[in-house]
């Protein structure tokens, strides 16, 4: 199943924008100030779910976390994406501005909706063929960065180097718990993709420490809460287990990355 979002055909109905914003604008207050706002300009994101990975992506238990993550692409093209083949998810990846991917990976292939497993070899025919890449990929899967890698891995294929400025892949080094990094960035994305303090935008760099330090402090106030008697709404519920697996991740490439960069 594959979800769109297009505002730049035609505008949301007002009862679902709300929900998308609002949502992340309820991860965003204290923390920002103010009420979260869509992405500087107007972007097409591409959220996709990999056979078998366990994701917050097309859960309807965490459809508030799918928004917050989402929602803050909402005056562009969103799509969401459960069950692509090889073909459509690589022609849908390299159209986008912006690509989050929860999926089972290695350093040398990604497995998809559709369950087709899709090589750095055809990774990379792909990016040559459409002749641009993202300015920003997330890989929420298993070991596809790190010093160990072989010549022959993700990031290369996508064509991200260490040295590449303005664009950057995010990835990790070490065995995934997919919900859990899921749960991570929709706090980042937020963060990232919204004006600090000031109404500076932050870098990669700092809203990845912002999100970490944000999530703590939810994660107290939720035990707080709970002492006294109250259950946290399904947008701000997470686990000891999310504190501790994520924002471990590597960038490769930009990491002084800004959303105004995109």
């Amino acid at each position: 199943m594959t979800l769109r979002n297009d505002t730049s055909l035609h505008q949301p109905t007002r009862g679902r924008r709300g929900v998308l914003t609002g949502a992340a604008a309820l991860l965003a207050t204290g923390a920002l100030g103010r009420p979260s706002t869509a992405a500087p300009r107007p972007l097409n994101a591409y959220f996709h779910k990999g056979k078998g990975a366990v994701s917050m992506l097309g859960n309807p238990e965490h459809s508030a976390e799918q928004a917050a993550m989402t929602g803050v692409f909402a005056g562009g093209r969103v799509t969401i994406d459960l069950e692509s083949g090889r073909e459509a998810f690589l022609r849908q990846l390299f159209a986008s501005d912006f690509a989050y991917l929860s999926l089972h990976a290695n350093q040398r292939l990604v497995v998809v909706g559709s369950g087709d497993r899709v090589t750095t070899m055809e990774l990379e025919a792909a990016r040559r063929a459409a002749g641009r890449v993202p300015r920003l990929v997330i890989v929420a899967g298993c070991k596809t960065t790190g010093a160990a890698l072989d010549a022959d891995n993700v990031p290369q294929a996508l064509g991200f180097a260490s040295s590449a400025r303005k664009q950057a892949y995010i990835g990790f080094h070490t065995l995934v718990v997919g919900i859990s990094q899921d749960r991570y960035f929709r706090y980042f994305l937020p963060l990232w993709v919204n004006p600090g303090p000031g109404g500076a935008y932050r870098t990669l760099a700092q809203a990845r420490t912002d999100a970490r330090e944000l999530m703590e402090r939810r994660y107290q106030l939720m035990k707080d809460g709970a002492a006294g008697g109250q259950q946290a709404g399904a947008a701000l519920r997470m686990s000891p287990l999310d504190l501790k697996v994520t924002g471990n991740f590597d960038i490769v490439g930009d990491e002084d990355l800004r959303a105004t960069d995109l």
